[in-house]
């Protein structure tokens, strides 16, 4: 009758043990990992600051240096409206449309198929981020727009 309760000892002692090696492997085998098996991470992408030149090969001409928080505000994009429409199911379409608006510029994203979903981002060049604007249309409809976006047509 006294083995019953040493075997059952000896088999508890074996399961902490495999509980505690198991934590020790989950903690030190990432660690050794990333302090010296991985190498250095590769540097972080960003924008360049560099000046490009704004005449052709051969002449001299001023460059301008390249601003990062305007360059994407400044762009002056055509206006266009691409509507993309899927031929097995004519309820659902897709569109994105760049427009001019007071000044500056919107992109605007739509879809249907069921539900409608859409969001505009106005910009311009010397305030940045004018407005924005997105709705979801299903089972409820939810609209949000804040600052000058164009009203719809």
């Amino acid at each position: 009758m006294n083995s019953t309760p040493t075997k059952n000892r000896h088999w508890a002692r074996w399961v902490i043990g495999a509980v505690v090696a198991i934590v020790i492997l989950v903690v030190a085998v990432p660690f050794v990992y990333f302090q010296f098996i991985q190498g250095d991470p590769p540097p972080k992408l960003s924008l360049s600051t560099t000046t490009t030149p704004t005449s052709p090969p051969g002449e001299t001409g001023a460059s301008a240096p390249l601003d990062d928080k305007t360059m994407l505000i400044a762009a002056q994009p055509a206006a266009q409206v691409h509507e993309d429409m899927d031929p097995q199911q004519t309820d659902a379409r897709s569109a994105t449309a760049v427009v001019e608006h007071a000044g500056g510029w919107c992109v605007s994203a739509s879809s249907s198929g069921g539900d409608e979903s859409g969001s505009t981002l106005c910009f311009r060049a010397d305030v940045g981020l004018l407005g924005g604007a997105a709705y979801f249309a299903g089972g409820s409809t939810i609209d949000t727009t804040w600052g000058d976006v164009p009203k719809p047509q």
